[in-house]
């Protein structure tokens, strides 16, 4: 794993520790709050707090045996967020026949944090489909009731279309963000591999060349070693260029320590290193 990939990831985890450590508490509040109450709604709370609950228990403990990789909880958490507030109004719908005071604006919340989660959880494409799918059943749902009971559908509708314009310029930010983050690792992988040499991992001819150059411009004072592998020729012949290329792999690893190691050309590598301390007036550059 990349260092950077794995710090990243070891940041989500203690994120994911205080998220499922709140969601337990949160969600014990709620589903004791439901047990006790009289409200028709509470059948929603003792439905979907349980849930959200057993999936941060779940995540609390598989994040803290080091259980799978973080982007997999992301993911179940998507669908247990979905569905939690997907799941809102058809309940309400169906054993109140209108929406619950309150429940409706957070349905909308529940509806932009699926949206959020999915466009940070799937690809571009993908996330656009999952969040066009939720909207259109939650206007659907709402429109269906306001036209069906004959509530205010007009002020309705003007509801859902603020919600949908907010939801496509969501998607037009992570469309942008997203791209550019990819346009940005495209290029700087790019950029490692026309300074890389494929073999030894380390800078190859142009790659010196920028660094000698940088160093030169900076006004920095540095040594240069040279170095390379006697009869190189001859081991290749005798004992094939997979022995050979071996052997560089092995001797890119020792110079790997030094400032800056570059494979000149064949077996030859350059060395670079940077004085420290007030340069030398004899000292060469």
């Amino acid at each position: 794993m990349n260092p950077m990939e794995g710090t990243a990831d070891d940041t989500r985890r203690i994120y994911y520790l205080w998220a499922c450590a709140a969601g337990l508490l949160t969600t014990a509040a709620l589903t004791l709050q439901a047990a006790t109450s009289r409200d028709p709604e509470r059948l929603y709370f003792l439905i979907t707090q349980p849930l959200i609950a057993l999936f941060c228990a779940w995540s609390l403990l598989a994040v803290l045996r080091n259980a799978g990789h973080v982007i997999r909880l992301e993911r179940l958490a998507l669908l247990v967020v979905t569905f939690a507030t997907t799941s809102r109004l058809p309940f309400d719908l169906i054993l109140l026949g209108q929406p619950a005071p309150g429940a409706e604006a957070q349905m909308i919340i529940g509806l932009l944090m699926s949206a959020v989660l999915g466009f940070l959880t799937l690809g571009l494409r993908s996330a656009t489909t999952f969040v066009a799918v939720l909207y259109a059943l939650h206007a659907t749902l709402i429109l269906q009731h306001e036209l069906r009971s004959g509530g205010p559908w007009l002020s309705a509708l003007g509801t859902q279309l603020a919600l949908g314009t907010l939801l496509t310029l969501l998607a037009a930010l992570f469309h942008f963000r997203l791209g550019y983050m990819q346009a940005s690792q495209d290029r700087d992988a790019l950029h490692t591999l026309a300074v890389t040499d494929p073999l030894t991992g380390l800078l190859n001819r142009r790659g010196g060349e920028r660094a000698l150059n940088a160093l030169t411009a900076e006004q920095r004072p540095y040594l240069l070693a040279v170095a390379d592998v006697d009869d190189f020729k001859r081991l290749n012949d005798g004992h094939g260029h997979a022995a050979g290329d071996q052997v560089l792999r092995l001797l890119a690893g020792g110079l790997q320590r030094a400032d800056t190691a570059v494979r000149w050309g064949g077996e030859e590598f350059l060395i670079i290193t940077e004085q420290t301390g007030p340069p030398r007036p004899n000292c060469a550059t």
